[in-house]
């Protein structure tokens, strides 16, 4: 993966809001690292991508393929006699796109046609993506009990819209708002309810663990880069170390569970001291921001991810 991080690495800059790169960059990264977990994975592809590349949106969006997409996909084939959601063999991975995270003042609603109406927040792949899985719920107080797979080209324009996040722009993120938008029969997708909470619950814990893995690897990547412009680094290695090795170990554990069928066990990272980490390093920034490379300065508002992540 040498020569794919360096090019990832290096076509940071040319990347951020070009979609046509970003889509280019994806089917060469899924075709190397297919974006698929199992009890035996080594070094993460995502990990490696934030750390060694300092691009954490495109490691989130291997994130959400390999935990959220293809978890929940394998969950979903193997409670019904057919596959629902052939998604595992195909080379390159299409970008898929889980539209689950509700308006608050205007969920997606089923209702009788099928008829969809509402709108999605925060999709990670947005308008790049080749599917979006949509979630939906009968009446605004349920949870949610059904899932569809529209085809992203196929849907009514204007409903899918580019969300600006401030950072992250070498990944797609969008919106996305359904008006009276009929499913076809082959885009509904055939699962129980219980089975389709359950497995977007378990693969969410997962999900979380590794772009906590992620954030953490581009404050490294950050931080040993800073030291190779400056001669000093921002943050004590071994605090990083600490914190990164932390993380790995709770995202193995928790791959291993899921893939015996258990309990994931949700751990509490500490995050005043990932915090803290952030905040030395923004306010580094402000002091050296003109010494820096542009190629490592315009990394540095992707760390505000997870301070808005958690409002």
């Amino acid at each position: 993966m040498g020569r794919l991080i360096e090019t990832i690495e290096n076509t940071y800059l040319l990347r951020r809001d070009n979609h046509s790169l970003q889509k280019d960059t994806w089917r060469q990264v899924s075709c190397e690292y297919f974006p698929k977990l199992s009890p035996e994975t080594g070094a993460i592809p995502s990990k490696i991508i934030s750390s060694e590349a300092g691009d954490l949106g495109l490691a989130m969006l291997w994130i959400v393929q390999a935990s959220l997409i293809r978890g929940m996909a394998s969950d979903i084939n193997s409670s019904t006699s057919e596959k629902e959601i052939p998604l595992t063999d195909i080379t390159p991975a299409p970008i898929c796109a889980l539209a689950h995270n509700d308006d608050r003042e205007n969920p997606v609603i089923l209702a009788a046609g099928p008829v969809l109406n509402g709108a999605k927040r925060y999709i990670t792949g947005g308008t790049t993506s080749d599917i979006i899985f949509v979630t939906a719920k009968e009446k605004p107080e349920d949870k949610i009990s059904h899932l569809f797979a529209l085809r992203t080209a196929d849907i009514p324009a204007g409903s899918l819209t580019e969300l600006d996040l401030g950072c992250l722009k070498t990944v797609s993120h969008g919106r996305l708002t359904l008006a009276s938008y009929r499913p076809r029969a082959d885009e509904i997708v055939s699962v129980d309810e219980k089975t389709l909470r359950r497995s977007i619950r378990r693969w969410s814990i997962i999900e979380r663990s590794l772009i906590l893995q992620s954030f953490i690897g581009l404050i490294s990547y950050i931080n040993d880069n800073v030291e190779r412009e400056t001669g000093s680094p921002i943050i004590g290695g071994k605090e990083i170390e600490a914190a990164l090795q932390y993380a790995d170990d709770t995202a193995a554990e928790q791959i291993a569970a899921a893939f015996r069928g258990g309990l994931i066990e949700e751990k509490n990272a500490d995050f005043g001291r990932i915090m803290g980490f952030v905040q030395a390093c923004n306010a580094f920034l402000e002091k050296n921001r003109h010494t820096l490379s542009e190629n490592l300065r315009e990394r540095f508002p992707d760390l505000n991810f997870m301070q808005k992540n958690r409002r």
